[in-house]
């Protein structure tokens, strides 16, 4: 089992890019593997992350990163804005243990929900929340800060009607 923990000052974030581009090749049999892997997200925002204690790493056992989650708040819930484990580690948990270090971080905050975008139609992705507990939100539930990531994600070519937002309530 991979361990998780934050992410440190004296962690090498670029490896994180590394991760991101290699998870989205596995995204090519759905066709989104250039647009996910078109852009990776930047160190600025991964270390702004990390000095807020909005990023998880999961870690093999050199403490080498394996996999992150990057976190935020969005609509006074818990958010989860990127998951990624590299194709290497994959089936071995490390996704799940993300999403529980993901879930346990909200409820440190005093959060009740984590929420997500993602895919409705790749197994490892709306499916795989699914099973972990996450269910979809309907549309009441959907506030303004979701709405503006759907809008950023329309305006940033992703195919919005693949798109599903996801809740799993923590209490």
């Amino acid at each position: 089992m991979p361990t998780i923990r934050a992410a440190r000052e004296d962690d090498d974030l670029a490896t994180l890019g590394t991760i991101e581009r290699e998870a989205a090749r596995l995204f090519a049999p759905w066709g989104l593997d250039v647009l996910f892997g078109s852009a990776t997200t930047p160190v600025a925002i991964l270390d702004e992350a990390r000095r807020e204690q909005r990023l998880l790493l999961a870690v093999d056992h050199q403490d080498r990163p394996i996999g992150f989650a990057l976190l935020s708040r969005v609509d006074w819930h818990g958010h989860l804005d990127e998951l990624d484990v590299h194709p290497d580690h994959g089936q071995r948990g490390v996704g799940r243990a993300l999403v529980e270090a993901s879930i346990e971080w909200a409820r440190a905050r005093g959060l009740t929900r984590l929420t997500l975008a993602t895919m409705r139609d790749v197994p490892f992705n709306g499916p795989w929340y699914l099973r972990l507990g996450f269910r979809e939100l309907d549309e009441r539930e959907i506030g303004p800060g979701m709405r503006t990531i759907f809008q950023r994600e329309l305006a940033g070519g992703y195919p919005v009607e693949r798109r599903v937002f996801l809740a799993r309530d923590l209490v």
